[in-house]
């Protein structure tokens, strides 16, 4: 996770507000302390900070579909397919769908780490 602090606080994200017919109150990203959130919601935790799984996933399911969105404005493709399904949101590729929701075990978690993997190779195409 602490990857992804470092992404969303070192890669450009549009802070601009976007309409969504999904949303009521439009995403917006920024940071607290270490880390990156997305309307209000953390996405990740320290070993100092305990943020709960509800408030990352809520954070993901924002992110894929702040992402989502600006995919279908800019008339932009990925090789991967994003799925924003509120907190439970999931990433498919031509091989399989990974889930980017926990809770997940230090000890298992490849589908949820392939799926960050996934979403940081779409912002890359943005």
């Amino acid at each position: 996770m602490a990857f992804v602090s470092l992404i969303m606080n070192t890669t450009h994200l549009p802070t601009q507000h976007i309409s969504s017919p999904h949303t009521p109150h439009p995403p917006t990203s920024r940071h607290d302390g270490p880390f990156g959130t997305i309307s209000g919601f953390r996405l990740g935790r320290t070993p100092l900070v305990n943020v709960e799984w509800d408030e990352i996933n809520a954070a993901w399911g924002q992110a894929v579909l702040l992402l989502s969105t600006i995919a279908q404005v800019c008339k932009l493709s990925f090789t991967h397919r994003l799925m924003p399904m509120g907190s439970y949101p999931r990433i498919a590729d031509k091989k399989s769908t990974y889930d980017l929701f926990g809770p997940v075990s230090k000890l298992y978690c490849t589908s949820y780490d392939r799926a960050m993997i996934c979403f940081l190779a779409c912002i890359k195409v943005c």
